[in-house]
């Protein structure tokens, strides 16, 4: 299997800049308002509403036919190589109907045995969002660092059901009598909130709470094997007046995973592996045609993701091509026309983001809410082949392209290096069809598919190979936050787009999803936000001008009446593409052509010189007192070379050189372009310089000049 970690394919997140400072941790210092100390389990009634002393488990990933496991697992970071254990705990009651009653002072210590040694380990919170669900309290995040030897001993202990490792949580639950009571009915418990204050800080309801979502997050039955107990310890059952009193709880979840977890274990290892992943497809039908396939991977939070497209990459330095081409010489080097011209084009995987964004709404939908978004990546395949379409393929084709029938890695960011072996003739056709855009072929993967019956190999569908100078893969484009000036609103106003490249770029649109994130857990997504701006945008070459693009006004008042609250911006330019002629493109790429230039012999010869000799008197009378002919030549390259003719030197050769841009260029393999000029020497005088002129004939390897008479 692919090593994910290295093959995730990165989407532009923006970070909201005020959710720094609106994300509101459980308040330490709320009081739960209740008329007797809440040692019961059971649930109280007040006004109607359930409330309860609140439990603890860990939080469910995935699910609803996906991988599914604990809110337990190991990180590795890939350049320190610093492990690190991360949880998240859910503070809930375990009925649907019943609220959580207020902790605070929470604490999370691992125990766990490594031979006759007892190791404590007690982990950093690093932020406690409250849930917008009635049985829900908040999510705990909690992480560890871990350093070899602890991490040998702690996955020993885990995979042994012997050792039991423990996960301890401790949390104090403060309560008070209110100031004052009045009399409850008998269907309703001794206790009550004192005002409508403490009844709102029971519910534990924020408005600037992090995590507020539109739609809760429905939780399935926990499916590893663990038993919970719970204990409370009260300090002071009555209170004296109305001071806070505080009841100690203490929970124990017993951790026991199996080697095959690799949504545990998968960062730190390769040998678990989980199986059951299989390849699905959607096909989704808008103003483009496109399909998504996809495979869930052992990280409930991850998915493999197979491209649309493959396309040319953009040299990020120039905004070419990514397109390297040689000539080199057939049996015969004397003969131009047995020369191969080699097209080497870096061709790298192109992911549409419409595509995307139906990605994520699939998976939301087929998961009951639980996958909003998720990490894509490139794998889950043994290898790729490349075949031509039918009509480039062949030998009684205008084209023909020799390339390797197997592909054993593509990399997402460099691609794959596609070499097409042409004749000169044909090179032509393969020019006009660059600059046209056309597919040239398919990529067709390998797909793994992992059961339980073991491995399986499918094929995926043809991903076509488009070549297109003029839409490539891997343009940048630049983009930042723009900030709402309001400081109730918390979602950004829009992004500025700025091009990051040494050459002008067109945009055909943009992407949204708002994320509502804590941690790592999405509570919340909006893939439905528009923008107002007008397409397509033209961004001319670096530092010369942004645009905005702003978030659609009717989407905006739509956000405001939900009230919930937005972390990220996730912002995907597509139909980004050169603002450049294409036919001047391609005239830039063969000037880099390289290869030795085609060596020809130009005589260059004065017949009336020759011919002195046999010529008649009358004829030469105008010429008697000629001295000589300058003649200069300039080649394709603009090259002079200037010789001179006389009676004694009636003719001169010279060395002529078309170069590999001049041959591709005119697609003429005995066309030799090159310009003259003629001037005459006199004994007494001489004449101007002539216009510059075209032979008569470009095929042929001889050039006769006439002297000019002199004017009086």
């Amino acid at each position: 299997m692919s090593n994910i970690s290295k093959l995730t394919l990165r989407s532009n997140v923006l970070s909201v800049a005020r959710a720094r400072t609106r994300v509101v941790l459980v308040k330490n210092d709320m009081v739960n308002v209740l008329q007797e100390a809440p040692v019961k389990d059971t649930p109280y009634i007040i006004n109607s509403l359930k409330y309860g002393r609140p439990s603890f488990r860990l939080k469910r990933r995935g699910g609803y036919g996906f991988p599914e496991s604990d809110a337990f697992w190991f990180t590795k970071d890939d350049t320190s190589g610093k492990v690190k254990l991360n949880c998240i705990v859910e503070v809930f009651r375990a009925e649907a109907d019943v609220q959580p009653m207020m902790i605070k002072n929470t604490s999370l210590i691992l125990e766990y045995n490594s031979g006759a040694e007892k190791v404590v380990k007690t982990l950093k919170i690093t932020q406690s969002p409250s849930v917008n669900q009635t049985n829900i309290l908040q999510d705990i995040y909690a992480e560890l660092d871990i350093n070899d030897k602890e991490l040998k001993q702690l996955t020993e202990a885990l995979t042994d059901p012997g050792k039991a490792p423990v996960l301890k949580i401790k949390s104090e639950l403060w309560w008070k009598k209110p100031e004052s009571t009045v009399p409850q009915k008998d269907s309703e418990a001794a206790v009550k909130p004192a005002s409508s204050a403490s009844r709102d800080r029971l519910k534990m309801v924020s408005r600037a709470a992090a995590a507020r979502s539109k739609s809760a997050v429905s939780r399935a039955a926990a499916a590893r094997s663990r038993s919970v107990a719970s204990l409370v310890t009260e300090a002071a059952v009555v209170p004296a007046d109305d001071k806070p009193q505080k009841l100690d709880l203490e929970h124990l979840i017993v951790l026991h995973y199996g080697k095959d977890d690799s949504a545990v274990f998968g960062d730190i290892t390769e040998q678990y592996e989980v199986l059951d992943f299989k390849w699905k497809h959607e096909s989704i039908i808008k103003d483009e045609m496109y399909t998504i396939y996809y495979r869930p991977t052992a990280r409930p939070d991850t998915f493999y993701f197979l491209p649309q497209v493959f396309r040319i990459k953009v040299n990020e330095y120039s905004g070419e091509p990514k397109i390297s081409i040689a000539m080199i010489p057939g049996e015969n080097p004397e003969l131009i026309e047995q020369f191969r011209i080699i097209i080497s084009i870096q061709i790298v995987p192109y992911y549409n983001p419409k595509a995307k964004k139906d990605l994520f709404r699939t998976l939301n939908n087929i998961s009951g809410g639980k996958i909003k978004y998720c990490n894509l990546s490139l794998g889950g395949y043994n290898s790729a082949s490349f075949s031509l379409k039918p009509e480039y393929s062949g030998e009684n084709v205008v084209f023909r392209g020799k390339i390797s029938e197997k592909i054993q890695s593509i990399d997402p960011v460099n691609g794959f290096t596609l070499s097409v072996d042409c004749t000169l003739e044909s090179f032509d056709f393969f020019k006009r069809e660059l600059i046209n855009g056309f597919i040239i072929g398919d990529i067709i993967f390998d797909l793994i598919e992992e059961t339980k019956d073991g491995e399986n190999v499918t094929s995926s569908p043809p991903i076509p190979v488009e070549l297109d100078i003029s839409k490539l893969g891997g343009i940048k484009v630049g983009m930042e936050i723009i900030d709402n000036d309001e400081e109730e609103v918390t979602f950004p106003k829009g992004v500025k787009l700025f091009n990051e490249n040494e050459f002008p770029i067109t945009i055909k649109g943009t992407e949204l999803i708002l994320l509502s994130e804590i941690g790592n857990t999405i509570y919340d997504a909006d893939y439905d936000i528009g923008n107002s701006a007008s397409w397509p945008l033209i961004l001319p070459e670096k530092s010369s001008g942004s645009q905005d693009v702003l978030l659609r006004q009717s989407d905006i008042n739509n956000i405001s009446e939900e009230n919930r609250y937005w972390t990220k911006l996730i912002c995907e330019p597509h139909g980004v593409s050169l603002n450049t002629d294409s036919q001047s493109t391609i005239e830039r790429i063969i000037d880099y052509a390289s290869g030795d230039p085609q060596i020809w012999e130009l005589r260059v010869g004065c017949p009336l010189f020759e011919r002195w000799d046999d010529l008649d008197d009358s004829l030469l009378q105008p010429y008697k007192l000629l001295d000589k002919i300058e003649v200069e030549i300039k080649s394709e390259s603009g090259k002079t070379l200037g010789i001179v003719l006389a009676k004694n030197s009636p003719f001169q050769i010279i060395q002529m050189a078309r170069s590999i841009s001049d041959i591709l260029k005119t697609q003429q393999i005995n066309s030799r372009q090159y310009q003259y000029r003629v001037r005459s020497h006199y004994i007494l005088s001489k004449t101007d310089w002539t216009e510059w002129k075209d032979p008569d004939s470009t095929a042929a390897n001889f050039l006769d000049v006439q002297p000019q008479l002199l004017t009086n």
